[in-house]
């Protein structure tokens, strides 16, 4: 079961805009409560979880968590999936996989100061102001 925050209290008369804002943040759970159910249908799983936001500069990424229990209770296998606030139908896609952790990886993200941007295909590996070399095209 998916749980959440209470939202504002619904007001008439001079507060209106606080109905405004609550219709627009209960329109949105309803859509982020939608898009879990499909998830549901298409995984696996013994549990979805919404896991949390992460908030970007351009978009906001919303985390989902499938949990399997069968076979590896003490340990179950965790998948995670992931959509932006951007995305019209919140439709929820698969996390790549890390592989696994190296110390050249852990250096890189230590060193990262750049903020979330909402745009899951720039690469994470170029610093500020570098420009993608273009690869050679064969003949």
């Amino acid at each position: 079961m998916l749980t959440m925050a209470p939202l504002l209290t619904l007001t008439r008369g001079k507060h209106s805009s606080k109905c405004s804002i609550t219709n627009n943040l209960l329109s949105f759970r309803m859509q982020l409560e939608m898009a879990l159910c499909q998830l549901r249908s298409t995984v696996e799983a013994d549990e979805v979880l919404f896991w949390g936001k992460i908030t970007g500069l351009n978009a906001d990424y919303y985390i989902a968590l499938a949990v399997t229990f069968k076979g590896t209770y003490e340990f179950p296998n965790k998948q995670f999936f992931w959509t932006l606030s951007s995305t019209a139908d919140l439709k929820f896609e698969e996390m790549p996989a890390l592989g696994s952790p190296m110390p050249e990886q852990d250096a890189f993200i230590d060193s990262c100061k750049s903020y979330f941007e909402g745009n899951p295909k720039k690469p994470l590996n170029k610093k500020e102001g570098e420009e993608e070399e273009e690869a050679p095209v064969p003949d």
